[in-house]
């Protein structure tokens, strides 16, 4: 049932996704807030706003998509922003003993070169050609920096999201799903992907 939930779901995110999108830019029109800031609304914010305009301040925003954790403690659910997220980010990666961690094929090949963490490809500029680009989920307007790249690693995702479907049409190396790459690794670590193993590692 899990699987068919998943699949489901996969099948209809591009569409959602796009949606979402499209609000955070009417949003932006009234609200004068990039929309990068936008999507790391709430459920509760973004209610909260369709029913009096109300919005967190800029700071909270750009505090939030710096750096933030999704905590669930005793079925309470906590985000975390700031020091206390990467504090706990650090914890995450130094716990980790070797210096791979595996995810889904989306399309296979092996690759080599510099990883480059974009989150946002409007501030991409140091993302070079030959490039690993490793990112949360990639977006239509991720496509650029999908074709300079050597290799597409995500975060989420599964064989029908937009990062497998785009990779299988440029015949692109591609893992998804590592759950971390974008805090496992750092700007400029040196990797091999490895997409039959399902192995991303750092070269020495």
């Amino acid at each position: 049932m899990l699987d068919e939930n998943r699949l489901f779901t996969e099948s209809i995110y591009p569409e959602i996704e796009q949606f979402f999108v499209q609000l955070t830019k009417e949003i932006e029109k009234k609200a004068r807030l990039p929309p990068h800031l936008l999507r790391e609304l709430h459920k509760e914010e973004l209610y909260a706003y369709l029913k009096d305009k109300s919005l967190p301040t800029k700071q909270i925003l750009e505090a939030r998509y710096q750096s933030n954790v999704q905590l669930f403690d005793s079925m309470e659910d906590k985000l975390l922003t700031g020091k206390k997220a990467k504090e706990i980010e650090e914890q995450i990666h130094t716990h980790h003993s070797s210096e791979e961690i595996k995810g889904q094929t989306a399309y296979p090949g092996i690759a080599k070169g510099k990883v480059k963490i974009i989150l946002d490809p409007k501030n991409s500029q140091h993302f070079e050609e030959g490039d690993i680009l490793v990112t949360n989920m990639t977006r239509p307007e991720f496509v650029p920096l999908m074709e300079k790249a050597a290799a597409i690693v995500t975060d989420s995702g599964g064989l029908l999201c937009h990062a497998a479907v785009v990779a299988r049409e440029m015949k692109k190396t591609t893992l998804i799903g590592t759950e971390n790459a974008t805090k496992f690794f750092k700007d400029n670590d040196f990797v091999e992907v490895n997409a039959p193993k399902g192995v991303i590692r750092v070269i020495k």
